[in-house]
């Protein structure tokens, strides 16, 4: 089994291993050395690990196929080279798609790059890439074994996120939005928790201001979206609303800064990053993207916005708008899973 204009010659070939057809298939980086003596993948000391992370996370009874983005065991043992992965990769897409499966875990930054094209396994874990079937990297369980036992519970979260998905758990994260320009457009908001977001151009000027709230009769979360400047009878709402409720955000301090740099009061309440560290005590993965994509299921959600972070005037409103709603939406989301 050799793939075409692959680099690798002579090296030990370990093919993927597992039911056929598959909820899951889980592709991992190469072969060690205890698969290549077995001639299965994932049956070493990671592959074990992985079998309890998938029990733990209430996936061993879904029907799952194993494999890996290089199926040979480069030698001396390293990391597979980008060229190798990119040989190995239409055998690995061909084998994936043969098993017909609900969805795709990658394990290790070899297969998020085999898998989506992407590099930075820290930056990408626990995103949800829709397609057919959706894909989730996560870390590799070697990592673990090698001293990065934090990482373990991340690996579940991640595994648990796939559960979901496969039970069609994900969470409905719909939501309403609309640009406004005058009072009678905005509702009359007492003693209710609202969410605040503010965007900002390159040299710190307001863009617009977006404050949402869970609407009654949908239960959705409804934002509305001020342009700035505003006109003085909506800047009287926005005072009004951001002082008279519950205001959330998320990292509080920078949105309340710049509110207040441009002449309006607002209260600060709660703040969902603080919130999150309180709760899960760990530096990192505290951001609004990074929350949103672990809990809510949203995947990298600002990709193109995010683009044009401090450049925001690059794009045209209407984007920016969405991008400020969908930041509002979300903080009121995490709000309310961790209240």
């Amino acid at each position: 089994m050799r793939c075409e204009n692959c680099p690798l010659t002579d090296c030990a070939v370990v093919p993927g291993y597992g039911d056929d057809p598959a909820d899951i298939v889980i592709v991992g980086e190469a072969p060690g050395n205890t698969e290549v003596k077995e001639g299965r993948p994932f049956v070493g000391p990671a592959g074990r690990l992985l079998d309890r992370l998938l029990e733990e996370a209430g996936l061993s009874g879904y029907r799952i196929y194993k494999t890996n983005s290089i199926l040979c065991r480069p030698w001396p043992h390293r990391a597979p080279k980008p060229g190798e992965v990119k040989a190995c990769n239409p055998r690995l897409m061909e084998e994936i798609r043969s098993k017909n499966p609900r969805i795709i875990i990658g394990m290790g930054a070899i297969s998020l790059r085999a898998l989506t094209g992407k590099n930075g396994i820290t930056k990408h874990r626990g995103l949800v890439y829709e397609g057919e079937p959706p894909i989730i990297c996560t870390y590799h369980p070697a990592a673990v074994l090698r001293g990065r036992e934090d990482w373990y519970h991340d690996i579940l979260q991640d595994l648990r996120m796939a559960r979901d998905l496969l039970e069609g758990k994900k969470p409905d994260t719909s939501f309403d939005w609309e640009i406004v320009t005058a009072r009678y457009q905005l509702p009359d908001l007492e003693n209710a928790v609202v969410a605040v977001d503010v965007e900002s151009n390159s040299q710190g000027c307001l863009l617009c201001v977006g404050v949402g709230h869970t609407d009654p009769e949908t239960g959705r979360p409804k934002v509305y979206i001020t342009r700035w400047p505003a006109d003085q009878t909506v800047v009287g709402w926005l005072e009004a609303t951001l002082t008279n409720n519950t205001v959330v955000a998320h990292n509080i301090k920078f949105d309340a800064q710049v509110l207040w740099a441009h002449g309006i009061s607002c209260g600060i309440d709660e703040d969902t990053m603080l919130m999150h560290y309180g709760l899960v005590n760990k530096v990192g993965r505290n951001g609004l993207k990074d929350m949103a994509a672990t809990y809510l299921y949203v995947g990298d959600y600002d990709a193109e916005g995010a683009k044009h972070i401090g450049r925001l005037e690059e794009l045209d409103f209407e984007t920016v708008a969405h991008y400020n709603a969908q930041d509002v939406a979300y903080t009121l989301l995490l709000y309310r899973q961790m209240v």
